[in-house]
């Protein structure tokens, strides 16, 4: 072909505006690529070979463009054993419809390969229990031991759970949580011991020391050590005396050379968490590491108000940094504490937990950390579907955390997704076996799933790990009546706790969680009730109602309905500061009504829950929801209203059968049960 007829097809076909189509094309379907490997975490040769397949349409895109464009000629007769010269097939082939066709196919089959790898590929986080694969190997991080004296015990434990993050965003490795690996603080275990337990092949252990200790500006030396379990060998070691303004560095280098010891690649994806530098100012570091040590101590220290001491420190931090993106995050966190556990229930607390999290992830979109505090926001909301997509957006960044696994099982719970949770909750309990937290919330969904032995194996061993804690005797104690309806082990649980926790100060802790307890176990309790005064409470102010409720309760039972009434009248004076405070305090609201309802208020007690289900009913909250149906029937049943109570059990029971377990033990039953449609609730689950 002459140069002349090469540009003049060049010009026929278009090519210019051809490649440009196709240059936008390829951008989109290269973003797309990025985006799911991000998302689903597939491998990095993907991007690769979508490039070949865009190359190749390049060539076939251009070809058909200079085919297309020639312009039609002749046939020439053919002659009999002479073959004639065409491009009749090239026409025929190099078709538009043709190219189109043939890259919908390429890509196609990239996408069935990409979900065969999503599918079975070897980093499928569901291949193994836990989400931890099965070929990755296991570690955990020990507190690192701080020879600076009690002071500075917040700061290792920083330095600690720092190199625990850095280590846990490399995708090679299993990394044990941080609420499991505090419980062998100061332990006298063996390294084979701890791996048993723990089910790891190493541990890094070491020591922390400031040379002026709780000095933001001393130097520091951190000494790790790692220790294969198989031999009890250690693998690797070194020392690092530096500059405070080293300490960043020094918990990257941990954490990078850690692997290198293992043989674990590090990915260019997972560089950034390893290397972070989360803030220019080593004094609002300090205040966000002593906010941690407040924040960890959670509701198992409920009467401590430990949350609250949380948020000075974190407010401290960002204003002494406002782009802390980490110190956003945990101060967000720590106003929902706050106001989850009942310390604040003003309105105004949830939006500086939403402002909060908004900041950190305006500083950093993926921060794990943020998505989790907007998503524990939405609960807070009863927004349980945006929630949950917050907290799958943590998981993306950060899959094996146990704390965002427990908070997709409760989100799924809620959801009415029982299978589901129990998956999460069986994850969380791998990555985090010898956490409190974790052992009561999957034992709690094992119950309500009527899987009882693991149920008790769960609490078994939360008890076991903080004995000393209200926690999971009070998770317990739930259980065996709400679940099972069982007042003798109900008992077992009372006198095991008392002993070791001392029988006052169990039970003001128990009043902390839910003065049901001693609505139903009146007898075996009251004695302690009689000893109980609000000052026992001290500054947990959130227990007074609860308190008042059971003085109530105690001379409704007596026959003393006047006292009974008092007492009442106080918890209704609480509440109904506290309830005008919030827009989403859904629990005041439910106390709200009780405290109407034992003032004979009927038409406003039962308004106040008929509130309460608008905001969470149980098509729409299969654990809130339904708890909120059944304080309705409670509600008819103590103001003497029969028919209206045993009309709503009967749907509840039905649509949640578990329900009737504490119809046989509850006495705030007690009025209906010498009507036969009750006997037939009962008698329908034995």
């Amino acid at each position: 072909m002459s140069s002349p007829d090469f540009w003049s097809r060049i010009r026929e076909a278009r090519l210019g505006r051809v490649l440009l189509v196709y240059a936008g094309a390829s951008w989109a379907v290269i973003e797309a690529t990025g985006f799911f490997i991000e998302q689903f975490g597939l491998p990095d040769w993907f991007v690769p070979a979508a490039l070949l397949l865009l190359l190749i349409g390049l060539v076939v895109v251009v070809g058909t463009a200079l085919v297309q464009a020639r312009p039609a000629v002749e046939p020439i007769p053919s002659r009999p054993g002479i073959a004639t010269p065409t491009d009749a097939s090239a026409g025929r082939l190099l078709t538009w419809r043709n190219a189109v066709m043939g890259g919908v196919f390429a890509f196609a089959s990239w996408g069935v390969a990409a979900a065969g790898w999503m599918l079975l590929g070897p980093g499928d986080e569901s291949s193994a229990p836990g989400g931890l694969g099965a070929e990755v190997q296991k570690l955990v991080v020990l507190p690192f031991e701080n020879l600076s004296g009690e002071q500075d015990e917040y700061f290792a434990d920083g330095v600690t759970d720092a190199i625990t993050a850095r280590l846990a965003a490399l995708s090679g490795l299993g990394i044990i949580s941080r609420q499991s690996a505090v419980q062998y603080r100061n332990s006298e275990k063996t390294a084979q011991q701890i791996g048993a337990e723990l089910g790891v092949d190493y541990i890094l252990e070491g020591t922390v020391q400031r040379e002026r200790p709780n000095d933001p500006a001393s130097r520091v030396r951190v000494i790790p050590q790692l220790i294969r379990i198989e031999d009890d060998t250690h693998v690797w070691a070194a020392t690092y005396d530096e500059d405070m303004a080293e300490v960043f560095r020094v918990q990257s280098e941990i954490a990078e050379r850690v692997a290198q010891a293992l043989d674990v690649t590090i990915l260019e994806a997972d560089r950034p968490t390893l290397e972070a530098r989360p803030s220019e100012s080593l004094e609002a570091y300090d205040y966000y590491l002593r906010g941690n040590d407040y924040l960890n101590r959670g509701l198992l220290a409920y009467l401590e108000r430990a949350p609250v001491t949380a948020v000075g420190l974190y407010e401290r931090a960002v204003e002494l940094d406002p782009d802390f993106a980490l110190a956003w995050a945990a101060l967000a966190r720590a106003h929902n504490r706050v106001y989850e556990a009942g310390f604040d229930p003003d309105a105004e607390r949830l939006l500086e937990a939403r402002d909060a999290a908004h900041r950190a992830l305006l500083l950093e979109p993926r921060l794990a950390e943020a998505h989790l505090a907007l998503g524990e926001y939405y609960v807070q909301r009863l927004e349980h579907g945006r929630a949950m997509d917050e907290f799958e957006a943590a998981r993306q960044v950060n899959p094996n955390d146990a704390v965002v696994l427990r908070s997709i099982g409760a989100a799924l719970q809620r959801e009415g997704r029982f299978d589901e949770a129990l998956s999460a909750f069986e994850r969380a309990a791998v990555i985090d076996p010898r956490s409190v937290s974790t052992a009561v919330e999957y034992g709690a969904a094992l119950g309500r799933a009527g899987r009882h032995a693991e149920a008790e194996a769960n609490f078994d061993r939360a008890v076991a790990l903080a004995p000393d804690q209200i926690a999971p005797y009070a998770s317990r104690l739930a259980y065996y009546l709400f679940d099972r309806g069982d007042l003798d082990r109900s008992r077992g649980v009372l006198e095991a706790g008392s002993q070791r926790m001392g029988r006052m100060a169990f039970a003001a802790n128990l009043m902390s969680w839910d003065y049901a307890y001693f609505r139903i176990l009146a007898d075996e309790l009251d004695g302690s009730l009689a000893q109980l005064s609000i000052e026992s409470f001290a500054h947990d102010t959130v227990s007074y109602y609860y308190y008042y409720f059971a003085r109530a309760w105690n001379h409704t039972t007596r026959g003393e309905p006047e006292t009974a009434s008092v007492y009442y009248d106080s918890a209704r004076v609480i509440l109904d500061d506290w309830v005008g405070r919030t827009s989403e305090g859904m629990l005041f609201r439910r106390q709200q009504a009780w405290a109407y309802a034992g003032l004979g208020r009927g038409p406003e007690a039962v308004a106040i829950v008929e509130r309460v289900l608008e905001m969470s009913s149980p098509s729409e909250d299969a654990l809130d929801g339904n708890d909120n149906a059944e304080l309705l029937a409670r509600i008819h049943a103590l103001l003497g209203q029969r028919d209206e109570a045993l009309d709503v059990l009967a749907e509840l029971v039905e649509r949640a059968p578990r329900y009737r377990a504490s119809l046989r033990v509850d006495p705030a039953w007690n009025a209906l049960r010498d009507d036969p449609r009750f006997e037939t609730l009962l008698s329908s689950d034995r």
